[in-house]
């Protein structure tokens, strides 16, 4: 599960925060090059071809010291491009060195605002927890959201990303409680900025599901609450909705391999309350099979929108136990 959250980070942050351009001056040939080649790399990150953009990422970095000098905020924003490019290599130490010569640079240049400090000490995050340094990568994430709460506020939209990091970091930790309040966060600034169907928001509803399944806990009434404050017809947790919930069998190969643990299965219900779609959100596949299986079983009273009956969507989860 440790390898899983961790990947489950490198994903959000390899997604979120490349990207950062300087302003060539018109008249310079190299400094229009690296202009263009920066454009590149970006473009080949978000592609996920980093050993095709790691090259050009070099050579802007080559450009930008030359024409600027190293402690120049164009320079930072190459290094801290050239270090996310290596995180997606998997280059962890050499990531690490050069998010921290950005970092030095973005902690000396006005103003103290600058959202470039927030998404370096995240980089710099999941490079220390990619190579096992997790207590030095929940400092360095809760650093990276008070920077970004004091570049855009406690409630701007892009603070979210920094919570989610910080949430998934707790959950690495066993920190549950403190990993369940940032996924709150994130989640709530997600429904009001994007809107409740937004990726982002469904995803971390899954990371609090199955972190609560992983261990056996209960989600928290919080996540409920607020999901159906901003949309009572989407809801999240169905098992207390349905009218008939078949429990799965314990399958022999599980039994006898010793397997146990929770998952939870995602299911989409029409208006007569019957499950028209379903599939396993998290849980080892032999008990997400017998999971799926009994869920499509599943039946549930009908939700009503405006005195019309209405589809919704929501999360069931099992626990298996050997006893």
């Amino acid at each position: 599960m440790r390898a899983t959250a961790a990947a489950f980070i490198a994903l959000l942050f390899l997604n979120s925060f490349a990207g950062a351009q300087t302003q060539a001056p018109a008249g310079s040939e190299e400094l229009q090059e690296a202009a263009r080649l920066d454009a590149e790399v970006v473009n080949l990150f978000g592609r996920g071809k980093y050993d095709e953009a790691a090259p050009l990422a070099e050579r802007v970095l080559e450009i930008r010291l030359k024409a600027f000098g190293p402690a120049h905020p164009g320079v930072a924003d190459a290094q801290y491009n050239l270090g996310m490019v290596r995180i997606g290599q998997g280059k962890f130490a050499e990531a690490e060195a050069v998010l921290r010569q950005a970092l030095a640079v973005y902690e000396q240049a006005p103003p103290a605002a600058d959202p470039a400090r927030a998404k370096v000490l995240a980089g710099l995050a999941l490079a220390r927890v990619r190579q096992g340094h997790e207590d030095e990568a929940l400092k360095l994430s809760a650093a990276a959201l008070a920077a970004a709460e004091q570049a855009f506020g406690v409630e701007g939209k892009e603070v979210a990303d920094y919570s989610r990091q910080l949430a998934d970091l707790y959950r690495l930790k066993g920190d549950y409680g403190k990993a369940e309040a940032a996924y709150l966060r994130a989640i709530k600034i997600w429904t009001v900025s994007a809107g409740r169907d937004d990726a982002r928001v469904e995803t971390a509803v899954e990371r609090l599901m199955c972190m609560a399944a992983d261990n056996r806990r209960r989600v928290g009434p919080k996540v409920s609450d607020l999901l159906d404050e901003i949309d009572p017809v989407k809801g999240i947790v169905l098992n207390g909705k349905a009218i008939s919930k078949p429990a799965p069998s314990y399958p022999a190969e599980a039994k006898s391999g010793g397997i146990q643990g929770g998952v939870v299965v995602k299911v989409w219900v029409d208006e007569t309350g019957a499950v028209t779609r379903l599939n396993a959100v998290c849980g080892h596949p032999v008990l997400a099979k017998a999971s799926v299986e009994a869920a499509r079983r599943a039946r549930f009273s009908v939700t009503t929108l405006d005195g019309k009956p209405a589809k919704v969507t929501g999360y069931i989860t099992y626990n298996f136990v050997l006893r």
